[in-house]
């Protein structure tokens, strides 16, 4: 019996596949790299673009908390806002811990819509976040 032809068209095989993998694994790297790029440029630009569920935010700062009882919410809101439809994002220590345990706190939030200018407001503690682009 003869397994020279067999070896040989295995081996074929083999290679044909490999090229066609290392093709693929080119074309996840190309990608892969351009949703880095995007990322970065996203964060320098410290905007979120979810418009597809709404204005694009621009969260300048925000605070959690009472008088000098407060933490830094500005990561939390750029990351979570705008909110998909049907969720609620609530005033809550989930955004940067308790600043003032047992003590009602406050958000306060400076803002932009589609980088226009300077809007604010204060929220109070289990309120739903809702930032107006008016």
């Amino acid at each position: 019996m003869n397994t020279t032809p067999t070896l040989a068209l295995a081996a074929v095989l083999a290679l044909a596949a490999t090229g066609s993998a290392l093709a693929q694994s080119q074309e996840y790297r190309r990608g892969y790299d351009q949703g880095y790029r995007d990322g970065v440029t996203a964060a320098r630009n410290n905007a979120v673009d979810n418009s597809r569920f709404g204005p694009r935010y621009r969260i300048d700062r925000a605070t959690y908390g009472v008088g000098n009882a407060v933490c830094d919410a500005t990561p939390a809101l750029r990351q979570r806002l705008p909110a998909p439809p049907g969720s609620a994002l609530l005033v809550d220590n989930g955004l940067c811990g308790d600043p003032a345990p047992g003590t009602r706190k406050m958000l306060d939030v400076q803002y932009r819509c589609d980088n226009n200018r300077a809007l604010r407001i204060s929220l109070p503690e289990s309120a739903p976040i809702e930032l107006p682009c008016r």
